[in-house]
């Protein structure tokens, strides 16, 4: 996200309270956002606000991948790339093509044959 990368550039030129703005900004799009939470912790430290830094470390690290699940998951992904698109922050759906409707009978047509079967039947009808 370009609020991260941004952010990152504040914060290497030790501009936290700035960094702090875009890093929250890309937490009120992704609440889950690996990088934010991580880049946000640094800031409040650098302020010196370590209670807040906490509070995004712990963050962190309960959205961070588990590293044993990626060792399980790792010979999967590798052989099925197509299953592993989700994982990619930059990734494209692939549309395929719907199949065609099928044709509906026009209801005026269904109701005019159900007419004429009746009047064949009926005494003095035309059969």
């Amino acid at each position: 996200m370009v609020h991260n990368e941004v952010g990152r550039i504040l914060f290497l030129k030790k501009r936290y309270a700035d960094a702090l703005t875009e890093f929250n900004e890309t937490l009120s799009i992704d609440p889950e956002d690996l990088q934010a939470h991580y880049n946000l912790m640094l800031c409040y430290s650098g302020l010196g606000d370590e209670a807040r830094a906490n509070e995004h470390k712990e963050r962190y690290l309960r959205f961070k991948a588990d590293e044993s699940a990626q060792a399980i998951t790792g010979p999967y992904r590798q052989t099925h790339p197509e299953d592993n698109n989700e994982r990619q922050a930059i990734h494209e759906h692939v549309s395929v093509a719907l199949a065609p409707a099928q044709p509906k009978k026009p209801v005026a047509a269904h109701a005019s044959a159900q007419n004429v079967n009746r009047e064949r039947t009926r005494p003095g009808g035309s059969e």
